[in-house]
């Protein structure tokens, strides 16, 4: 048995660890934990700002990307506008004395002249109404015509809830829509309103008796009949054609002349 007490510190003669030695190693431990904890940090802290720059450059990336995207659809969509035919309320204005000349035919044969004459305007709000006297051979009829920012109206009293007409403002071609309509005077006078169908179909040139005209065809159905009126809508006028007879679409009237008053 050896005469080392083991419960007395190893001195420093036992040859294992020398004071200094072992002041040292403690020392030399204790500075590398400290050093390689501080390199640890730099390096999490610069993958930190290399990750935040990462993100950061990626959510830059994307505004770029969503923002160039967005201002690419606003472009791609005024170059749309700028090339297709739409008919705006802008294209309209109505004053007491204008008057529209249409020729009527049938099977392309010239029948009569018929016009479209503005006599009146009635101010019902905001609203200008302008009653319209549809003047031809042995016949004659009143409407009233409106033109406001959501679209062009036809009444056929100009104290009616619902027009008779209505074509939304801007029109183009492809458009379809639903309006509460009175589709003639009965439904006027009994105050009952049909939701009725409207379809704009493809745009087209017509060369009519006024010259050659960039038009939209309108069709116009009521629900649960097979009887469809047809007209087409240009910058020129709201009614640059029309079938006359739903049952007959050879039976038209064509635009031919436009009279305005001299502002």
């Amino acid at each position: 048995m050896s005469d080392h007490d083991f419960d007395s510190p190893l001195g420093d003669s036992s040859g294992l660890f020398d004071a200094e030695l072992r002041d040292e190693i403690v020392n030399k431990i204790h500075v590398e934990t400290v050093l390689n904890e501080t390199d640890i940090s730099v390096q999490l802290r610069e993958q930190r700002i290399r990750a935040a720059g990462f993100i950061g450059g990626g959510l830059v990336a994307a505004v770029v990307v969503l923002g160039v995207g967005f201002f690419g659809i606003k472009s791609i969509r005024a170059y749309i506008d700028a090339n297709t035919f739409i008919v705006r309320a802008e294209h309209y204005s109505f004053a007491v004395g204008d008057r529209y000349t249409y020729a009527v035919s049938q099977d392309g044969e010239f029948l009569l002249d018929s016009y479209l004459v503005v006599e009146e305007e009635i101010v019902r709000g905001e609203h200008s109404i302008f009653r319209v006297e549809l003047i031809a051979p042995g016949a004659m009829d009143t409407y009233y015509w409106s033109v406001r920012k959501d679209g062009f109206y036809q009444f056929l009293s100009p104290d009616d809830a619902h027009p008779q007409v209505y074509i939304p403002f801007p029109m183009k071609s492809g458009k379809k829509w639903k309006a509460l309509v009175y589709p003639s005077d009965r439904y006027s006078y009994a105050k009952q309103a049909v939701n009725t169908e409207f379809r704009a179909g493809k745009e087209m040139t017509l060369q009519l008796p006024y010259g050659e005209v960039v038009c939209i065809e309108i069709t116009v159905q009521e629900p649960g009949e097979d009887e469809v009126r047809t007209l087409w809508i240009a910058e020129e006028a709201p009614i640059a054609r029309l079938v006359v007879d739903p049952d007959d679409p050879s039976f038209v009237a064509e635009l031919k002349s436009i009279d305005k008053v001299p502002k």
